[in-house]
C-alpha cells in the first residue's frame, strides 16, 4: 500500500506539496483510458450544436443498428431513472436551476448532452454517435448579458433571467458568507462591496 503525507494546515492560500508527479514522470500513472475490465463498455455523448433551440425529435435508428452498439439513450429513456442536478457557483446568489442529465424538450447551450451511445469500443461509440440525427428548431441566443433581463426566459425558475429577489435560505447563507469573506479580504478603509464582484463556477470537463 502506498502511503502519502497528509497536509494538516489550512489549504487556502498555501503551497501544497505535489504527490502525483513521481508516478506521472516515471510512467507508473494509470489513466481511465488504460483501464481494461471484463465486459466493459464505452460511451459517447451526442451534443447540441445550437446555443438555443427546441428539441423536436431524435432519430437514433441508424446509430442503434451500427456495429457494436449496445444502447442509445435519450432524455426520455432516463425519465424517472436519474434526477437533474443543480449548477451552482461558489460565491454568488444564483437561481437553483436544475440541469437535466440529457436534454429533452430544449437545448440551452452549445455542447449540451442530448443522447448517449453505449458500444463495445470507444471508437464504435464515437462513430455511432455521428448517426444520431437531431431535429432542433433553432431559437435566438444572447451574447450580451446586459440584454438578458428583457429577453425571453432561458429557465422557468428565473423568469427574468436574473437571480430571484428573495433567495432561498441556503443561498442567503452563501451571501452572508461571501460578505463576511469580503470584509476579511478588503484592505483597511476599502469598500468590501468592491470585492464581491466575482463568481466562481465549478469546472465541467464534460463540456467542450
Amino acid at each position: 500500500m502506498r502511503s502519502t503525507r497528509s497536509v494538516v494546515r489550512g489549504w487556502i492560500g498555501e503551497a501544497l506539496p505535489r504527490l502525483e508527479d513521481k508516478r506521472f514522470l516515471t510512467g507508473e500513472a494509470r489513466y481511465v483510458g488504460d483501464m481494461k475490465l471484463p465486459d466493459m463498455l464505452h460511451a459517447a455523448f451526442v451534443r447540441s450544436v445550437y446555443a438555443h433551440g427546441h428539441l423536436r425529435g431524435i432519430d437514433a435508428a441508424a446509430a442503434k443498428a451500427a456495429p457494436g452498439v449496445r444502447a442509445v439513450l435519450t432524455g426520455a429513456d432516463l425519465e424517472g431513472e436519474t434526477a437533474p442536478f443543480p449548477l451552482l457557483g461558489g460565491e454568488a446568489d444564483l437561481v437553483p436551476v436544475l440541469h437535466p442529465v440529457l436534454a429533452r424538450d430544449r437545448v440551452r447551450y452549445v455542447g449540451e448532452p442530448v443522447a448517449l451511445v453505449v458500444a463495445d469500443t470507444a471508437e464504435q461509440a464515437v462513430d455511432a454517435a455521428e448517426w444520431v440525427m437531431l431535429e432542433v428548431e433553432e431559437l435566438s441566443a444572447l451574447v450580451d448579458p446586459r440584454e438578458a433581463e428583457a429577453a425571453p426566459p432561458l429557465h422557468d425558475e428565473a423568469p427574468d433571467n436574473v437571480r430571484p429577489p428573495s433567495p432561498p435560505p441556503r443561498f442567503r447563507r452563501y451571501r452572508r458568507g461571501v460578505r463576511r469573506r469580503a470584509r476579511d479580504r478588503a484592505p483597511d478603509g476599502a469598500d468590501p462591496a468592491a470585492h464581491r464582484g466575482s463568481a466562481r463556477a465549478a469546472r465541467r470537463p464534460c463540456l467542450p
